[in-house]
């Protein structure tokens, strides 16, 4: 829930974000102002980016987590492959679509477009190289 004091978009603490999140939400609010329909957009491009982070550190850290050898029922083993890169991929898409719409938007609105730092970005387009290269 996004709630408004002095002027100033603030979060509501019940869903907070994680750094990520919390970083790009930041620097886009600070830079620019929104009304409700443009905070909306903005709130699920961060909680997209968090989603992001967490998929990129299963990826990068914790590969027992996307592919497991199991027993089968035929007596031999089966390689199961989780859908996180899919997942992974689909998401850093829409990642950017959103991106380039909250800046449409904010263009058709008059406002600033926000100058979205690459270390804010957070390397979305590092983690789809790393999945082409994976996959």
């Amino acid at each position: 829930m996004i709630i408004h004091e002095k002027g100033i978009a603030v979060r509501d603490l019940e869903v907070p974000l994680s750094n990520g999140g919390q970083r790009l939400w930041d620097h886009v609010t600070e830079n620019s102002e929104m009304d409700e329909q443009g905070l909306s957009l903005l709130e699920e491009i961060c909680r997209l980016k968090d989603r992001l982070d967490k998929m990129s550190g299963l990826i990068d850290n914790d590969s027992h987590m996307w592919a497991l050898i199991i027993d089968s029922r035929n007596g031999g083993v089966e390689l199961v492959i989780d859908k996180l890169f899919a997942e992974a991929r689909m998401s850093a898409a829409t990642f950017k679509a959103l991106m380039g719409e909250l800046r449409q938007y904010q263009r058709s609105a008059r406002l600033a477009s926000p100058r979205v730092d690459p270390q804010v970005m957070g390397g979305v387009d590092d983690l789809i190289e790393r999945i082409r290269r994976r996959g």
